[in-house]
């Protein structure tokens, strides 16, 4: 398939190193894939020999809402620092944000398999704080979206959205506005913020892989629902 936003070599060493903590890819090479192997490549050489170039692109974008958090960042969170928390991630994520863990890679691997969702880029959108006017992605983790529903004020939308657009169109270097496929119940307006930003976009909402009572058969009957939208 010929994406009209591949991402080619000098991009993705680019968005690994500014973005790799917070960023992925949807594209497991086997049902056993359960860290980003595949998806990794330390040089030109091994970026084209897994064919990275071709399966790697930024035509559809999965949005998730922020970083989730376990026993590991809640420390981190607790000693109120900002940048603390962008190092951890920084030294601890590597392209594995929705990538494997409990949900992500059972539910999505063998449901975006073969089909146009194949390789599209996977991101949050909440990880620009106020604060993070150069957007490194900082973060802002919770255990739930609504811990942290006071913080998303219009400002903060707006700002996440910019961010957003620094990550895609700076960094990975997209010529065409992408499809945005939304993960879960994010903050009513959100779609037309982003088209405000991407008015050549799409945007469409699917539940979250991870949503409690949902199983594998109903997400996947939801994505091909979705599929057959685009």
């Amino acid at each position: 398939m010929r994406h009209q936003n591949p991402v080619d070599w000098e991009h993705y060493k680019i968005l690994r190193e500014r973005f790799g903590h917070v960023g992925s890819f949807a594209y497991w090479n086997s049902d056993t894939c359960k860290v980003p192997d595949c998806i990794r490549a330390d040089s030109e050489e091994e970026f084209l020999d897994k064919n990275l170039n071709e399966i790697l692109h930024a035509d559809i974008v999965f949005l998730g809402k922020n970083f989730g958090v376990n026993e590991d960042i809640q420390r981190v969170i607790d000693k109120n620092e900002p940048h603390a928390i962008l190092e951890h991630y920084k030294n601890n994520c590597d392209l594995e944000n929705q990538y494997g863990g409990k949900y992500a890679k059972k539910a999505l691997y063998p449901t975006l398999k073969n089909t146009c969702l194949e390789g599209a880029y996977m991101t949050d959108l909440f990880k620009f704080p106020l604060e993070d006017s150069s957007y490194l992605a900082m973060g802002i983790p919770s255990k739930r979206l609504n811990d942290i529903s006071e913080s998303i004020t219009n400002k903060l939308i707006d700002h996440s959205i910019n961010g957003l657009s620094f990550e895609l169109r700076n960094i990975i270097g997209v010529k065409t506005d992408p499809i945005f496929v939304l993960f879960g119940q994010f903050p009513s307006g959100i779609e037309d913020k982003l088209l405000d930003k991407f008015p050549g976009a799409s945007v469409y909402k699917i539940s979250h892989y991870a949503r409690k009572g949902y199983s594998k058969d109903q997400f996947k009957n939801e994505v091909n629902q979705l599929i057959k939208q685009i």
